[in-house]
């Protein structure tokens, strides 16, 4: 029995990632402005990078890059970017969902405040959680 591969692109649409791209390592303009965009990006961004493997591949690689399309617009839903996510006879490359919303470290109140790294620990007391595991 062969399994069908998980497909990263659905993985982050399933798990509310709010951007969601893939990028072609050999179109190297097009797959930096995508890093650029979700860099800035505020939330969780996820890019799916197509890199081939030019010493032992070449003739896949050479059919692959057939099938690779630019996107030349954004899917206005997420079923819709669940069907391009999903599309095997053409690998689409670009933004496949972007929303704004905000970021989990802005819901959360502790965070809020500052980042966990400049939070002191000194002064916690875990005493009653230790008690759990005890």
């Amino acid at each position: 029995v062969i399994e069908e591969p998980i497909n990263p692109l659905t993985l982050a649409l399933s798990n509310q990632a709010t951007f969601i791209a893939r990028g072609y390592s050999m179109n190297v303009p097009h797959f930096t402005e995508l890093l650029v965009q979700a860099i800035k990006h505020t939330g969780f961004s996820f890019i799916d990078a197509l890199q081939p493997c030019v010493t032992f591949n070449k003739k896949l690689l050479a059919e692959q890059e057939k099938k690779i399309q630019v996107l030349t617009q954004k899917p206005q839903t997420k079923q819709e970017a669940w069907q391009l996510a999903n599309q095997v006879d053409q690998l689409g490359i670009g933004i496949f969902w972007q929303e704004q919303r905000p970021a989990y470290h802005q819901e959360i109140s502790t965070l809020k405040q500052q980042s966990l790294i400049k939070q002191p620990i000194d002064k916690i007391d875990i005493a009653e959680l230790l008690k759990e595991f005890i």
